[in-house]
Parts: C-alpha cells; sequence; structure tokens
C-alpha cells in the first residue's frame, strides 16, 4: 500500500511541475550564491494542516511558526516549531476564512506590539467585491489541549478593494518600515504590486493602489526578513530573493529592480515561505502529499 501511495505522490508531483511549467516559464536571473543547498528539516504530519498556504515566523515563540490551511477550513491559525511539530492551535472568533493564502508578522507603531496579518485575498475568478486583511495581536499564552480563542473585540478587519478591479492574490508583504501592506497579484501575465497604508490601525475600507510588475507571475507566498532588509518572493517554479540596502525604501520600489534566484527544491504545491526569527534563513512548505506529511525545508547560510 505504501508503495502505492509513493508512486502516486511522485506520479502527482510530475503533474503539479508540467502544469507550473506550462504556466510560469521560469525566468533567468543572477544566482544569490549566499544560500546553501534546501535540507528538509521535519514533516508537517498532523492532519489538521493538509493545505498550508501561508507561513510567518513567531515574533513572541523563538524558533516556532504560524501557519493556516488555504480555502475549505475554519479560521484557524496553527503554531508549528521547527520540525513541523504542531503546538498549538487558535480559532479568530466570528471571523469568515473565504480563501485565506497570506499570513505575515510584523511590530508596528511605537509600542512594536507583535501583530499577525491573515490574509483572506485569494479570489480565483477575481469576482470578489472586497478582501480582507485581519489584524490581531500575536498569542503569547500557549497551551495544549483546548483550542484557544482569538475575540472578535481583538481582531481588527481591513476590507481591501483593488482601485482597478478584483485580482487574485496569494502574497502579501507588510513594510512596518513605511506603514504599507503589499499585496503581489497572482494570474497575470506579470504579477502586480499593489499596496495601501496599514494606518489607521482600525476597522475600514481601504483601496489597494497599483505600483507595479514583476518579471514573472504565479505568485504563491512571499516574505519579509525580520529586520526588513531582505525579501523572497516564490512561485510553483522559484524563488526570487531581493536586498533593501536602506530601509527608506519601500519595498515596493525594491521589487520593481533586478531580483536574484535562489536554488529551488521543487515542491508539490508550494505556497508558503517565511523567514526564521534570527534571520539566517527561510523556510518553505507545500500542500501535503498523499500519505506523508508536508516538508519543512531550510535555506540556510
Amino acid at each position: 500500500m505504501m508503495r502505492i501511495g509513493q508512486i502516486l505522490t511522485v506520479l502527482l508531483w510530475f503533474i503539479w511541475m508540467y502544469q507550473a511549467c506550462g504556466s510560469t516559464p521560469q525566468m533567468l536571473f543572477p544566482v544569490e550564491s549566499s544560500f546553501g543547498v534546501p535540507r528538509v528539516k521535519g514533516y508537517i504530519a498532523t492532519h489538521k494542516l493538509r493545505e498550508i498556504s501561508g507561513m510567518a515566523a513567531a515574533i513572541g515563540h523563538k524558533g516556532s511558526f504560524w501557519t493556516h490551511n488555504d480555502s475549505g477550513d475554519d479560521s484557524f491559525i496553527y503554531l508549528i516549531d521547527g520540525t513541523g511539530r504542531l503546538q498549538a492551535l487558535f480559532r479568530l472568533q466570528k471571523v469568515s476564512a473565504y480563501d485565506w493564502e497570506e499570513l505575515a508578522a510584523a511590530q508596528l507603531g511605537e509600542e512594536r506590539q507583535p501583530q499577525l496579518f491573515v490574509g483572506d485575498i485569494g479570489d480565483n475568478h477575481a469576482n470578489r467585491k472586497h478582501i480582507s486583511v485581519h489584524i490581531l495581536p500575536e498569542p503569547m499564552a500557549i497551551q495544549s489541549g483546548p483550542i484557544g480563542r482569538i475575540p472578535r473585540r481583538q481582531i481588527t478587519t481591513l476590507k481591501l478593494t483593488y482601485a482597478d478591479g478584483a485580482r487574485d492574490a496569494e502574497a502579501m508583504l507588510i513594510d512596518a518600515a513605511h506603514n504599507e501592506l503589499i499585496i503581489i497579484t497572482k494570474r497575470e501575465q506579470k504579477s502586480r504590486i499593489y499596496s495601501t497604508c496599514l494606518l489607521p490601525l482600525q476597522n475600514r475600507h481601504a483601496v489597494l493602489s497599483f505600483r507595479g510588475e514583476l518579471p514573472f507571475n504565479m505568485v504563491t507566498a512571499a516574505s519579509l526578513s525580520p529586520d526588513g532588509t531582505e525579501v523572497v518572493v516564490k512561485n510553483y517554479q522559484q524563488i526570487l530573493y531581493w536586498k533593501r540596502h536602506n530601509l527608506r525604501q519601500p519595498l515596493v520600489e525594491l521589487l520593481q529592480t533586478q531580483p536574484h534566484n535562489i536554488r529551488y527544491l521543487p515542491e508539490l504545491q508550494g505556497e508558503a515561505i517565511a523567514w526564521a526569527d534570527d534571520g539566517k534563513g527561510f523556510y518553505t512548505a507545500t500542500e501535503s502529499p498523499l500519505f506523508m506529511g508536508s516538508p519543512l525545508v531550510f535555506y540556510g547560510r
């Protein structure tokens, strides 16, 4: 039985890679050689996490990551350690999970309180009237067993509308240095960059303004390093890297400069990427193959 499962997994992997290659021609950029060979650090084997879509390093829990499932799950966020072991589970109360695709963590304002940003930004058919980003204080008290709850009163929701019509997106960045929320779309010939101001941090509607394009498409995830200087963006075929040498430069400007390629270990359906909390590398995760946990792959320096 296991042998059949392994064969099916390999076949599915080839199917996904064929589809990705057919729709997302790989672009050639200079190679970023500071990263070593990617290594599998563990497997996210819990049955609760089968369609990982967003991931971000926890600020208040060293070595751990917040993550969530793609559409089909309820409004849960999960805390896993660096080997993929489930540590905690929280429900965002009175919050819908239409198509959660991305998760980011950042510290904003003078208080520097750790915040999580959950991006309900998926829109496969580009017909949603608005998308949403839910902002909540990072849970600090972790207990095993019962599901934790994030009360609705602690959650701020930004309802976002694209200035030029609905788009599908799976990648989001928080530029804390400029109080800017950035969303990168997926399905155009060239992925488009949109942004809006995060402040005031309160329940409200906001417009996403077009800021530029990337020289590739099918973007599935993005992550900003803890010090705010390095960005990784991935699609199904590659991982692209940018270095910001001055925090006065907005990320939307940095993303329109030439990226570098990082050697990528192909995944079945890789839709999550997150820097480690020490900035010494980043992790990727994919949806779980049949009969297997999702590999947690580390790209270190």
